[in-house]
């Protein structure tokens, strides 16, 4: 065969996807034949009808039901959210209270501090004052004669 043949030539399987045109041949049996077919395909026109109807109604219910269910949660939910918030602000207050006495005690804590520098320099100076008159009298006590 050649190439163009390809392109006027029907497909190998056109006998089974195209209609038998023998059957509608002639005369009588040819209104008979045609009345069959049309019922047979009015049936199958009614059952594609029939499932069309079916998943539409079943769709719908489904997406009902989900949508219920969701209603629920999200109603479920939103309680315990509102809870959480309240819960969370209940927390917040208190650790600004919290806060308040830490701010309250820093300050307490900063003048502590400031008298606890200023008792260590006069410490310091103690501990000169009797380091010296300490080294003053190993100095007297070096001169005097010992037993031994």
């Amino acid at each position: 065969m050649s190439p163009a043949s390809y392109l006027t030539a029907p497909p190998r399987v056109a006998g089974r996807i195209v209609a038998h045109l023998w059957r509608f041949g002639g005369g009588a049996d040819k209104a008979a034949t045609a009345a069959d077919y049309h019922r047979r395909m009015l049936v199958w026109v009614w059952l594609a009808l029939a499932v069309l109807v079916v998943a539409i109604v079943s769709g719908a219910v489904f997406a009902t039901l989900r949508g219920l269910a969701a209603y629920r949660v999200a109603r479920s939910t939103g309680g315990e959210l509102t809870s959480g918030l309240d819960r969370v602000s209940r927390d917040a207050d208190e650790l600004a209270t919290k806060l308040e006495r830490i701010a309250d005690g820093t300050g307490r804590l900063d003048e502590a501090l400031t008298r606890l520098h200023a008792g260590r320099a006069r410490l310091n100076v103690l501990l000169e004052a009797i380091a010296d008159v300490r080294a003053g009298i190993a100095r007297l006590t070096g001169v005097v004669p010992r037993k031994g």
